[in-house]
């Protein structure tokens, strides 16, 4: 059997936290792993909960978030989320700074609550965000390399059904078949997009749905995410 890699605390059953609780590891790397066995976090509604510097890796569960599931007021920074099913559920208040969501076999972020994310970034992930109803506010992060595998699929960086205002984010290389490589938008979804780069493909426009052209956009090719 082989030993964890130095920094890397194995979780073989899920951890709840019901209480306010600050974890920082920012002098040293530190890795919870899930080793596919189950979920690794579940944050209740009664907590507040800082966590900066920890990345969660090999999270495993068959619905909501399999590294994280938070239903309470999480603030998440300098960390990375790789390797999980949906790695991380918010159904609370959520904040992200400086957060990678990477090779995670779902989305790297649903959303049904209220969510900040700033300075992030979403690659190699079925989806980076499904906002399923959700109030979303991204600033200055980065999409890219994420495919919606199923058929139909729509919205590949961003998947939306709720609330979603970007500024100053980039979308590139992601596909989704139905269209929306960068953002995609249905059932009586609203998406506000300011000061972005918004790039798709001949087979997979950038956007689907409507969407509100908040100024300052460059996206090509068309004119799907507004004139």
């Amino acid at each position: 059997m082989n030993s964890p890699a130095p920094g890397t605390i194995p979780i073989t059953t899920t951890k709840v936290i019901n209480a306010d609780v600050t974890i920082s590891a920012e002098a040293h790397t530190v890795t919870f792993d899930g080793e596919e066995r189950g979920r690794i976090l579940f944050i209740e509604d009664s907590a507040e909960v800082n966590i900066r510097g920890v990345d969660f890796v090999r999270g495993n569960a068959e619905s909501g978030g399999s590294a994280i599931n938070t239903n309470g007021t999480l603030t998440l920074s300098d960390s990375r989320l790789a390797g999980n099913v949906h790695a991380l559920a918010n159904f609370g208040t959520l904040t992200l700074e400086r957060v990678t969501f990477a090779g995670n076999s779902g989305a790297g972020l649903y959303n049904s609550g209220v969510t900040l994310v700033r300075d992030s970034t979403f690659t190699g992930n079925r989806r980076g965000v499904d906002n399923a109803s959700g109030d979303l506010f991204v600033l200055n992060s980065r999409f890219y390399g994420n495919v919606a595998t199923e058929r139909g699929g729509m919205g590949a960086g961003i998947a939306n059904s709720g609330s979603v205002i970007v500024i100053g984010s980039t979308f590139y290389e992601n596909y989704a078949p139905a269209g929306g490589s960068a953002v995609g938008t249905h059932r009586g979804g609203e998406v506000v997009l300011a000061h972005s780069l918004l790039l798709g493909s001949a087979d997979s426009a950038p956007c689907f749905g409507g969407m509100i052209d908040g100024g300052g956009n460059v996206q090509a090719p068309g004119t799907s995410c507004g004139d």
